[in-house]
């Protein structure tokens, strides 16, 4: 009865570890990361753009080169669900009324407003993304 007791406990304690030791990335969101897309401002002017998701919750947007006639720009935000954020403590637009829609398809991330009080904000975010691994910011 003893040698089972042991058996059982040495089991469980094994469970225990290997469950201890799953790897922490598979709750991590694919949105995490860096994504850079092309945009054409309502003044026709085309750059190039960086976005950074971090697992801090905050976002970070930043023009790509110099001349763009736009700066950078960051906010927190919040999962609503698994494919929607709303930004919050926004450093150009504060806390406006916003849900954006989010896909991700291997390396292209498209976001897709649903709605935003802050029109400047929604056409430098919505657009399709590329991953990138490159730290622009």
């Amino acid at each position: 009865m003893k040698k089972i007791l042991t058996g059982v406990l040495a089991a469980l304690l094994l469970v225990v570890f290997l469950s201890s030791c799953q790897d922490d990335d598979a709750d991590k969101s694919p949105l995490y990361g860096y994504w850079t897309r092309s945009i054409t401002d309502s003044s026709g002017v085309t750059f190039y753009a960086s976005i950074e998701f971090t697992e801090d919750m905050e976002m970070f947007w930043k023009p790509i080169g110099e001349n763009t006639g736009h700066t950078s720009s960051n906010a927190k935000f919040e999962f609503v669900d698994n494919n929607s954020i709303q930004l919050i403590e926004d450093s150009d637009c504060g806390d406006d009324d916003n849900l954006y829609i989010f896909q991700i398809n291997n390396s292209v991330l498209t976001i897709m407003v649903n709605k935003d009080d802050c029109t400047l904000r929604a056409p430098m975010i919505s657009g399709i993304w590329t991953k990138s691994e490159k730290d622009y910011l």
